[in-house]
């Protein structure tokens, strides 16, 4: 019972990130969980429209940076900050005055 609290935490912070419940078995793997929990940081401050450094900084000091994510001035952009690119896709050269969307 005592760590249900982690365990909801958690998969709040994989519905934040866009990312599967199911992710949670991975954190529990020795040396992978590194990985993935590097990735999640970066996923979390992409999400709120921040760089790499904020993402350096959720690593090192997370007692400091989450709660500057929760009480600032940040909005939350979607999941990994899918609103924050081109609704058109990634595509540097689709331009879209001269290159209309296909629907």
């Amino acid at each position: 019972m005592g760590s249900s609290y982690t365990d909801y935490n958690t998969i709040v912070l994989l519905e934040i990130v866009g990312k599967p419940i199911w992710w949670i078995f991975l954190f529990l793997i020795p040396c992978i969980n590194i990985v993935f929990v590097v990735w999640t940081y970066n996923l979390l401050s992409k999400s709120f429209g921040q760089s790499e450094g904020f993402t350096v900084g959720l690593l090192l000091l997370s007692f400091i940076f989450v709660p500057i994510l929760g009480f600032g001035n940040y909005k939350y952009l979607g999941p990994a900050g899918a609103q924050q690119f081109s609704p058109y896709g990634n595509d540097p050269y689709n331009n879209f005055p001269n290159n209309p969307p296909q629907v």
